[in-house]
C-alpha cells in the first residue's frame, strides 16, 4: 500500500515550536489502474487492475478499465471475457456494448490486414451487428454512428484490395487498372441496377473469358453497401455534433471519390468554417488538429475542383478555366497549412502545370522556383526551371535545362512546347517543328502548340504548306467553336492554293493565271467555283477532278464534284462527293448543307432533317443558314408549327436572310389561311 504523505501548511506551537500536521491518503490498485489508463500506460493499468481484482473480483470499475486496457493491447480474447463476467454482474448497458464493438472491428481489421479475410469480414459483421442493435435504442449516439461509419470505410478499402488481388491473379497489371476503374465507378454509381448492368455489360464487352465474373460482382454490391453505410453514418455523426469535424473531412473524402464535387466542397466549406469559429465549443480540438482539419478541407476541395475541370459533364455553367482558378486558390491555401512533405510536393507541382494552362506566367515562375530550391536539378526540378527561362526569355539556359530532363520525362507536353519556342527564338526552326510536334503528341488538345505550329510551317514556305493544312484542321477538328480558329483554317487553306493571296474574282482573271501558270492550284479552283456558279457543271466538275489530280483530295474541290451532280440530277454520285467531303473535314458544315440539300431534292425528307438537326446539335450550333433550311424543310412538309418555332430561333438574322426569313412567315400565315398576315410579311420583300 502506496501511503503519501502530503503537509498541509497550519502551524501550531508545541512548546513554542511550529510543526506540521502530517495528513495519510491511501490509494488503491483500482484507483492507479485507471490513472495509469489514463495515462496511457496501458502495462501498468494491467497490472494493477488485475491487482485490484483479486482483492476484489466484484470491482465493477477496474473490470470494465481492464477490458478497455486489453482492447489498447489488442489482446481482444481477454476483452470478451472481462466484458462477458461485467455483463453477469451489470447487465448489457452502454459500455459493455461498445467496447465489445470496438474489439470486433479492431479485431476483424488486424484480422485483415494479415490477410486472414474470412475471420476479419466475419468480426466486421458482428462489430455492424452489435452498433445497429443500439443505434437502433438511441439514433443520436455520435460514437456508434462514427464506428459504423469507420467499419463501412475499413470493408470498403479491403473489398478493393481483395478484388485487384483477385484479379491481378488472372490478367496483367495494365488490365488490372482498367477493370479497377470501372468496378470503383459501379461502386459510387447512385442507382445499383445501372451499377450492375453497367459494369456486367464492361466485363462481357471487354473480357469475356474472365473466369472471375460472380465473384467480382459480388465484391461489387458488398462495396456499394460498405460505402453507403460509411456515407450515411458519417453524415449522421455531423448532424448530430457539428464539431465532430473528423467525421466531416472523412465525409468530404467520400464524396469526392464518388465524384460528387458539390457535396465535397460543402463539407470543406463546412469544415474550414466550423475550425475557425471561435464562438463554437471546440476546445476538446488542439490548436494544431484544427488547423491540420482547415488544411485538408482546402486539400479536399481543391481536389473537388481539380477533377471537376477534367469532367466536362460535371462543369454545369463553369469553364475549365474558372475551376481550375478555384483548384489554385485552394491549392495556395492548402500550401500556407501543415502538410506532409509528399502532399507538399504532389500539390506543388500540380499548382505549377495549372498555372501553366492558364498561362500564369508570374505565378508559375514562383512555383517552379521553390520546386526548382526543394528538388535541386533533379528532372523535375530542371523541367520546371527550363520552362520558366523560356518565359523570361532565357532560350539558351531553357534549352539546356529541358533537354536534360527529357531523359527522364520526355512527354511532358509543355515542356516540349517550351523547348519549341526556345528553339525558335534560337533560331533553329526545324527543331521547333519536332519539338512542336512531340508536344502535340503528349497532349492533343494543347491548341496552343497546334497553333504555333501552323505559323512555323507557314513561315517556312510553299514546300511545308500542306504541313500546315493538315495542322490547320487537326486543330478547326478540336476548336471549330471559336471564329479564331476557323479563320486560320480558311488562311492556310487559301495559301495552300494561293500563295500570292492575290484573290480571284472573274472567270476571265483565273483563265489568264491559268495561261501563264496551268499548275496554279487556286486559279483551277476559283474556275470550278466560277464556272458551277455559272450553270456550266460538267467543265467545274472537269477543273475538279483535274485539280485533285495536280494537287491531292481536297475538300472545297469535293464540293464542286458535289454541287456539280446534284445541278446534273444525278442525286447518288452528289451524296457519295459530299459525304467524301465531310470526311475529309467534319467540322465544316457545306458539304453538310449539300447533303441535305440532295435529300431534299430526292425528297427524302427524313434523313434531311436528322442532318441538319445533327448538324445543328454538335457542329454548328448557331447557324442561321442551316436554321433557315429546316424552315424550309418544314414548309415542304406543312408543318406550321414547328417552321413557326424553328423561325423564333433565328435571332437577329444577317441581312441577306431577312427577305428568305420574311417569305418564309408570309407562306406560314398562307398555310392558317391568315390572308392579312401573309400579304404584310409577303409585301416587305
Amino acid at each position: 500500500m502506496l501511503v503519501l504523505i502530503l503537509l498541509v501548511g497550519v502551524p501550531l506551537s508545541i512548546v513554542g515550536t511550529s510543526v506540521f500536521i502530517a495528513k495519510v491518503v491511501v490509494e488503491t490498485p483500482s484507483k492507479k489502474g485507471v490513472k495509469a489508463y489514463m495515462k496511457g500506460d496501458y502495462k501498468r493499468s494491467e497490472r494493477y487492475l488485475l491487482q485490484a481484482l483479486e482483492r476484489d473480483a466484484n470491482d465493477d470499475t477496474a473490470r470494465i478499465y481492464l477490458a478497455a486496457t486489453y482492447l489498447n493491447r489488442s489482446r481482444y480474447a481477454e476483452v470478451f471475457k472481462h466484458l462477458e463476467i461485467y455483463e453477469q454482474r451489470r447487465g448489457d448497458d452502454r459500455t459493455v456494448l461498445f467496447y465489445r464493438a470496438q474489439a470486433f472491428f479492431r479485431s476483424g481489421d488486424d484480422a485483415l490486414k494479415n490477410g486472414d479475410y474470412e475471420t476479419g469480414f466475419r468480426n466486421l459483421e458482428q462489430a455492424i451487428e452489435v452498433c445497429e442493435r443500439y443505434v437502433n435504442y438511441d439514433p443520436d449516439d455520435l460514437e456508434f454512428h462514427d464506428l459504423l461509419a469507420r467499419i463501412g470505410t475499413t470493408q470498403l478499402d479491403n473489398l478493393r484490395k481483395g478484388t485487384r488481388m483477385m484479379i491481378s491473379e488472372a490478367i496483367s497489371q495494365g488490365e488490372v487498372r482498367k477493370i479497377m476503374r470501372a468496378f470503383n465507378e459501379a461502386v459510387y454509381e447512385p442507382s445499383v441496377d445501372t451499377a450492375k448492368q453497367a459494369f456486367r455489360q464492361f466485363l462481357i464487352q471487354e473480357y469475356p473469358a474472365f473466369p472471375g465474373k460472380s465473384e467480382l460482382e459480388r465484391n461489387l454490391l458488398l462495396s456499394r453497401t460498405e460505402f453507403n453505410r460509411a456515407m450515411v453514418h458519417y453524415a449522421r455523426t455531423v448532424e448530430i455534433d457539428k464539431n465532430y469535424t473528423s467525421a466531416a473531412r472523412y465525409l468530404a473524402h467520400l464524396h469526392l471519390a464518388s465524384e460528387n464535387y458539390e457535396e465535397a466542397e460543402k463539407q470543406c466549406v463546412y469544415l474550414v468554417e466550423e475550425c475557425n469559429e471561435e464562438e463554437n465549443d471546440t476546445s476538446f480540438l488542439s490548436a494544431k488538429t484544427r488547423a491540420i482539419d482547415i488544411n485538408l478541407a482546402h486539400k479536399y476541395r481543391y481536389f473537388a475542383h481539380l477533377k471537376k475541370a477534367g469532367d466536362s459533364s460535371a462543369r454545369g455553367e463553369m469553364t475549365r478555366e474558372d475551376l481550375l482558378r478555384l483548384a489554385a486558390q485552394s491549392g495556395e491555401k492548402f500550401l500556407e497549412g501543415p502538410k506532409s512533405k509528399e502532399d507538399w510536393n504532389e500539390v506543388l507541382l500540380q499548382l505549377a502545370e495549372i498555372y501553366l494552362e492558364l498561362d500564369d506566367k508570374e505565378r508559375y515562375q514562383e512555383a517552379a522556383a521553390a520546386i526548382y530550391d526543394r528538388i535541386g536539378e533533379s528532372s523535375q526540378g530542371l523541367l520546371y526551371d527550363g520552362i520558366a527561362s523560356q518565359f523570361i526569355e532565357k532560350y539558351r539556359r531553357a534549352a539546356e535545362n529541358l533537354d536534360q530532363a527529357f531523359l527522364r520525362i520526355p512527354n511532358h507536353p509543355y515542356g516540349r512546347l517550351a523547348m519549341a519556342r526556345s528553339q525558335m527564338a534560337l533560331e533553329n526552326p526545324q527543331r521547333a517543328v519536332q519539338e512542336y510536334k512531340k508536344a502535340i503528341l503528349a497532349d492533343p488538345e494543347l491548341l496552343d502548340a497546334r497553333k504555333e505550329l501552323i505559323e512555323v510551317y507557314v513561315s517556312l514556305g510553299n514546300a511545308w504548306i500542306f504541313d500546315a493544312v493538315d495542322e490547320a484542321e487537326a486543330l478547326l477538328a478540336r476548336d471549330h467553336q471559336h471564329r479564331e480558329t476557323r479563320e486560320l483554317h480558311r488562311k492556310v487553306e487559301r495559301l495552300a492554293l494561293n500563295p500570292s493571296a492575290n484573290p480571284i474574282e472573274t472567270l476571265d482573271q483565273a483563265n489568264n493565271i491559268l495561261r501563264q501558270n496551268p499548275g496554279n492550284a487556286y486559279a483551277r479552283l476559283r474556275r470550278a467555283e466560277l464556272l458551277l456558279e455559272s450553270g456550266e457543271a460538267k467543265d467545274a466538275m472537269a477543273e475538279a477532278k483535274t485539280l485533285m489530280e495536280m494537287q491531292r483530295d481536297l475538300y472545297p474541290a469535293r464540293l464542286v464534284l458535289g454541287y456539280g451532280y446534284l445541278f446534273l440530277g444525278s442525286h447518288k454520285q452528289a451524296r457519295s462527293q459530299f459525304r467524301i467531303a465531310t470526311l475529309l473535314n467534319k467540322h465544316r458544315v457545306e458539304a453538310r448543307l449539300g447533303l441535305v440539300r440532295t435529300y431534299i431534292a430526292e425528297r427524302r425528307f427524313q434523313p434531311a432533317r436528322k442532318e441538319i438537326q445533327n448538324t445543328l446539335r454538335s457542329i454548328a450550333p448557331d447557324s442561321q443558314e442551316f436554321k433557315l433550311e429546316l424552315a424550309r424543310l418544314y414548309l415542304q412538309l406543312g408543318d406550321g408549327d414547328k417552321l413557326a418555332k424553328t423561325l423564333t430561333t433565328i435571332e437577329q438574322p444577317s441581312p441577306e436572310y431577312i427577305p428568305e426569313i420574311q417569305f418564309l412567315r408570309g407562306r406560314f400565315n398562307l398555310l392558317l389561311e391568315n390572308i392579312d398576315e401573309a400579304e404584310r410579311f409577303l409585301s416587305e420583300i
